[in-house]
């Protein structure tokens, strides 16, 4: 497995475990997850996104109240 797979897998883990969780806390440590494995992603590949079939690239940022 590439570093490139690994951390596509970890966002997709990462937004799966989010959307099952209603803590908030964990909520926001997944955003963080998140959010470094795709900055990862961008330093390596700067011309390349990952696409999550979640729809987790929207959750960033958001905070449940």
């Amino acid at each position: 497995m590439t570093q490139s797979d690994a951390l596509r897998a970890i966002i997709n883990e990462a937004a799966s475990a989010r959307s099952a969780l209603c803590e908030n806390e964990l909520v926001i440590r997944l955003d963080n997850i998140l959010a470094l494995a795709r900055a990862a992603l961008e330093e390596q590949e700067p011309d390349e996104m990952p696409q999550s079939s979640t729809g987790a690239s929207e959750t960033i940022g958001h905070r449940q109240s």
